[in-house]
């Protein structure tokens, strides 16, 4: 799954000039120094709506076949977004990204494997 959503993530953001990486277990950065705090802040809008009509429906079919047609999950992502000077410690922008984080998809599905 993660995978699928860092594929997302090089496919809306790769063309700017900037770079993503896996931080932590189920934690995925995406620093775009080229890009001004409105700019990110739309393109983060972009992609929620993307993960939320098309690559999180998707996944339920995957796990499907990964770990049976019962498979039920939640899947909440979370983006923020912070301007900082060009050559700030990145610990420090990644305190300032997680301090504005909100939920920008999300995918439920019921206990019979139905989509909520």
């Amino acid at each position: 799954m993660l995978r699928t959503l860092g594929d997302q993530i090089n496919k809306n953001l790769g063309g700017l000039g900037g770079f993503s990486f896996r931080n932590h277990t189920g934690e995925i950065l995406a620093i775009l120094p080229y890009t001004d705090f409105e700019g990110a802040r739309q393109l983060v809008e972009k992609f929620g709506r993307d993960l939320q009509e098309e690559k999180l429906p998707s996944l339920r079919a995957l796990a499907q076949l990964k770990i049976g047609s019962s498979a039920c999950f939640e899947i909440y992502v979370y983006a923020g977004v912070a301007e900082v000077p060009f050559n700030e410690d990145i610990e420090k922008i990644i305190q300032e990204t997680r301090a504005t984080k909100q939920i920008i998809a999300t995918y439920r599905c019921d206990s019979k494997g139905g989509e909520t």
